[in-house]
């Protein structure tokens, strides 16, 4: 327990607030949600992007180093995307930044 406040500690000690775009124009960046739509069943799904610890799949909130991510970081509203995940490779398309 004790070995973890430590870690907890460093990282905090090291933060730094970011800003997060929401104007819905911007790329896809750290800490913001985004929308996007699973082709070619036009499943709908938000994801928010942050730093591991505080990654929860189920809510969809998902690792900055997940393939995901990974994948969507930098890119734009309309842009798709091809990610590879250990389960195959799945196309998606942006649809909001927020």
């Amino acid at each position: 327990m004790e070995e973890r406040v430590l870690l907890l500690l460093d990282r905090l000690r090291y933060a730094e607030v970011t800003s997060v775009p929401n104007d819905g124009t911007d790329p896809v960046v750290f800490g913001a949600p985004v929308i996007f739509i699973k082709l070619p069943d036009g499943e709908i799904e938000t994801y928010t992007i942050v730093g591991v610890e505080e990654a929860d799949i189920v809510n969809g909130i998902i690792s900055i180093e997940s393939p995901l991510a990974n994948s969507l970081v930098g890119r734009s509203i309309g842009e798709q995307v091809v990610v590879k995940t250990p389960g195959g490779e799945m196309t998606l398309q942006i649809v909001a930044v927020r």
